[in-house]
């Protein structure tokens, strides 16, 4: 159960129990930036390939012309930088030295040292876009990813693993250490985003319920892809971001499904950043023929099948396009329509190990202003001898970067550590953090608008074995946390935040079932427009002087339009026998709706709330249909059929709190699994009458 530690207001900290809820590492910045812009200085980075890819290292500054909105300008600085160095400005021009082998993989990887920035070569983030990948594709990213951290990571290294519909606080953290990232890449799973079990939504069989699925999954794939492709993008403007300031050589590697080409604000802060954004489309060689899971019976023969599959293959042209945008503009590679995806990625981050760096005098017109915004300057760099190709990036704003951060600042303060957590995307690793996020309609509509706004709770969980107590005059133990939330909507702006100071004092028997259950720090917001919004929380231990932080990404639902829409599932174990085995095992929030992690034989209850259905005039009640899937990763392990929803009498005819349970096998295998929930409304006439929610959760031994 939770317990509250007094704070009164929508704001609360409490221990973590597993009861239903109620209505870094940044380094100094590196001497010599790969693109700089001043106003003495625009400067490049430019990769030059033959005919059979392989870098080209003895070219000299006579061979490259490079043309500002189309205009030759002088180069006035040139340089080589091979894979083995970090970039610091102007040298000499000399061939790179060989490339060393790759490594070959290890079976238990050794604890890494921390890199100091002046060792770091790379910083390189391999982001998974969930929101945007079917669960054909997740084990060939996993297998990719692996690949890169057991044979191609080199000693200067640093990693990351994202996913863009977030994750906890140990998944995003900047590492060199191996054995951090191998669990990060478990940690990567489907996400019901964009993309269905597969890159193409197929015809479905024939069935009783085929009509009800069928129109949910058209509805849901409408409403879901251009919200869902700018969470995607929103979260590598955040990574960008976070890169920033960053030493070495900087690149993200996107595995994605693709999306529309949208991504011009994404590519002018990548370049601005010195980032170099590789894209892999994880579907390799595509048939867009119809297979086995088509129901044939359903087709229409002739140029009906062959329209179908000319559909099929212009929809996943198209998906590249963004993808192609992202890497062309920064100067990268969009590998597709090729099977092998971990030498795909090997090459694209071999690509990135040596560059030539080219600079030239700008205008100090480039830096006016137009209509009081800074104009966007195209960059084409040409490589004037024969049979070679050449990348970089397309362009940039006229805006000088920032000054440096003098080396003799002084320490950041504890609140300027928790801003800095909170804005990072590569999470504080301090102490152990899980965020998850439900909402659900607001009972009052807003006077203004009219509308029902979104009621939003954002919920922290906090591992209080990681926080340190301090001893109080009268024998307790003082917890002296400062916590910080935030919700970005889809343009990255802040709809709402919180900032709280929590300075419990326990007596020692409280303070141990503190630690042994975890606390939650929790909060609620009206968001008052549907959409994607992504939800930062940072934590700071003013005791131990550590900081934990995480992020998430919801999707919120528009409950005023016509036709039913769900609040999010709650999921949680009631059994206090079997969360409490867990949690003497170390889990943290063992059976609770918060982190979602049961044990062997669980019994799931769920419970959730309809809005926008119909009433019978005869009976006075809806008529819904309720239908349960259960997924392991790709594999749908249990399918329930359509039942009717059981209507209390005096419950809302506005909105319908349901529940329901599954029992899950002893037998069932530990891993990571998902749990679809779809209504259906019988009443309602018009095609748009389901809805369907998704909730992620863990089975462990």
């Amino acid at each position: 159960m939770m317990r509250s530690l007094r704070y009164a207001g929508a704001v609360g900290l409490m221990v973590l129990g597993a009861a239903p809820l109620t209505p870094q590492q940044t380094g100094e910045q590196s001497a010599g930036p790969v693109i700089r812009v001043t106003v003495d200085l625009v400067q490049v980075d430019a990769v030059v390939t033959d005919s059979q890819g392989r870098h080209v290292t003895s070219l000299k500054p006579e061979d490259f012309q490079i043309l500002e909105d189309g205009k030759p300008q002088k180069i006035t600085h040139f340089s080589y930088v091979p894979g083995n160095a970090i970039p610091g400005g102007p040298a000499p021009v000399h061939p790179a030295p060989k490339q060393p082998s790759a490594k070959t993989s290890e079976a238990i990887p050794a604890p890494a040292k921390a890199l100091r920035p002046e060792e770091v070569q790379r910083t390189i983030v391999l982001m998974a876009d969930d929101l945007g990948l079917s669960s054909d594709d997740i084990p060939n990213v996993r297998k990719a990813m692996k690949s890169f951290v057991g044979r191609q990571m080199q000693a200067g290294d640093l990693a990351s693993i994202m996913t863009t519909s977030g994750g906890m606080g140990a998944m995003q953290q900047l590492t060199s250490d191996k054995s951090r990232l191998y669990a990060s890449i478990e940690r990567v799973h489907y996400m019901p985003g964009r993309t269905g079990l597969t890159w193409y939504a197929p015809i479905l069989p024939p069935g009783p319920d085929k009509k009800f699925r069928m129109e949910i999954e058209q509805r849901l794939s409408a409403a879901r892809s251009p919200v869902l492709t700018l969470g995607t993008l929103n979260v590598l403007a955040y990574a960008i971001q976070g890169l920033r300031e960053m030493p070495g050589r900087k690149a993200i590697a996107l595995f994605s499904d693709g999306f529309p080409p949208a991504a011009g604000r994404i590519v002018q802060l990548a370049n601005r950043a010195s980032i170099v954004i590789y894209t892999l489309d994880p579907r390799g060689l595509v048939s867009q023929f119809f297979t086995a899971l088509d129901a044939k019976g359903t087709m229409t023969l002739g140029n009906g099948i062959d329209n179908d599959e000319a559909k099929r293959l212009a929809a996943y042209r198209d998906t590249q396009k963004g993808l192609e945008q992202l890497a062309q503009g920064t100067g990268g590679i969009f590998f597709h329509d090729y099977n092998n995806l971990s030498q795909g990625l090997a090459s694209a981050l071999d690509d990135m190990s040596s560059y030539y760096l080219i600079g030239y005098q700008p205008q100090r017109t480039d830096f006016d202003q137009v209509r009081g915004l800074p104009k966007f300057h195209e960059i084409d760099v040409k490589v004037l001898r024969a049979r070679l190709q050449v990348r970089s990036r397309n362009g940039f704003v006229g805006v000088p970067d920032p000054l440096s951060i003098p080396e003799n600042a002084a320490p950041r303060s504890g609140k300027e550590e928790l801003r800095k957590a909170l804005f990072s995307p590569f999470h504080a690793n301090g102490f152990p953090v899980h965020l998850s996020a439900f909402y659900s309609a607001a009972t009052a509509k807003d006077p203004k608008t009219g509308r029902r706004p979104t009621l939003l709770r954002a919920i922290l969980a906090i591992d209080a074995r990681g926080l340190k107590f301090n001893d109080t005059p009268d024998g307790k133990r003082q917890l002296d946390l400062d916590i910080v939330a935030a919700a970005y909507g889809a343009n990255n702006e802040v709809v709402a935040s919180s900032d709280r100071t929590f300075r419990p004092a326990m007596a020692p028997d409280e303070m141990h079932q503190t630690v042994a259950s975890g606390l939650v720090y929790n909060f609620e917001i009206e968001i008052q427009k549907p959409g994607p919004y992504q939800l930062r929380v940072a934590a700071w231990d003013a005791n131990a002087e550590r900081a934990g932080s995480a992020s998430t990404f919801v999707e919120i639902p528009d409950y005023n339009r016509a036709g039913i829409a769900l609040s999010s599932v709650q999921l949680y174990d009631s059994d206090a026998k079997r969360n409490e085995e867990l949690t003497r095992a170390g889990v943290l929030g063992a059976g609770s709706p918060v982190t979602r992690v049961f044990a062997p034989g669980a019994v799931l209850k769920y419970d959730y709330t309809v809005y926008g259905l119909l009433i019978d005039g005869q009976t006075g009640k809806p008529k819904l249909d309720v239908a349960v899937r259960l997924f392991r990763g790709p594999e749908q392990i249990y399918t329930g059929q359509p039942i009717a929803l059981a209507i209390a009498d005096g419950n809302s005819t506005a909105a319908v709190h349901a529940a329901g349970e599954i029992k899950l096998p002893e037998t069932l295998p530990p891993g990571d699994y998902a749990l679809e929930l779809s209504v259906h409304d019988r009443l309602e006439k018009k095609q748009s009458r389901g809805a369907s929610q998704w909730v992620d959760f863990t089975l462990l031994k």
